[in-house]
């Protein structure tokens, strides 16, 4: 039997891996088998992707060149990690998917959507998540959280608040689009709180497909 394979995705500052790790110790205690991963960098050659993408030396990257690196780490992920994983039977939590190609080179970069559905679908192979839960959190908050993380930022979250907010919009528009997958759940609160809503949410989409 093929396993279950659960997206976070969201946007940065929202607490992603606190939860992603959270969710993956709560489906253990149930009796799943879980592998907990994420996108860009999961296998040797996505490690040397994700420094590129992430690399403020390469900030003026143009769209497609940065759709072409996702891709790339995305095709060696499903086939090296997420496949095998599946094909075990294992219940796969992933820390960004092919969710993210839609909103950040799609919503917020402008790449047409039947581009990156064909590009999607070469990297993925046609694979889709059963679940996708979007952690919605206020621009202003995740980034706020992003500076008190006393870190510096990287390409991406140097782009400052603006593209934060346009990265939600486009999150939230995808959920609208594709609620047959696609949940949202309110990342605002202590982690024990928005925890209480992910399970809730996952409990409820997993029961439906059982």
């Amino acid at each position: 039997m093929r396993g279950i394979l659960i997206t976070v995705e969201g946007i940065d500052g929202a607490g992603k891996t606190l939860q992603v790790n959270r969710l993956g110790q709560y489906l253990r205690s149930r009796g799943h088998v879980v592998l907990i991963t994420y996108e860009p960098g999961a296998t040797p050659l996505g490690g040397v992707l994700r420094e590129i993408l992430l690399d403020h030396r390469f900030k003026d990257m143009t769209a497609p060149a940065e759709l072409f690196l996702y891709a790339a780490d995305r095709a060696e992920h499903v086939a090296k990690v997420l496949r095998p994983a599946l094909e075990q039977g294992l219940t796969v939590i992933c820390d960004r998917f092919s969710d993210s190609t839609l909103v950040y080179q799609g919503y917020v970069r402008g790449i047409e959507p039947s581009v990156l559905a064909a590009v999607n679908y070469l990297a993925t192979e046609g694979l889709e998540p059963d679940l996708t839960v979007v952690l919605d959190i206020p621009a202003e908050e995740a980034y706020q959280r992003l500076r008190n993380a006393g870190r510096k930022a990287d390409r991406l979250e140097a782009l400052g608040v603006d593209f934060l907010e346009e990265l939600r919009r486009g999150y939230l528009a995808l959920a609208r689009e594709r609620a047959h997958r696609v949940v949202v759940v309110d990342a605002l609160g202590s982690p024990e709180a928005v925890f209480e809503r992910l399970k809730l949410a996952v409990e409820r989409r997993l029961g439906q497909k059982g």
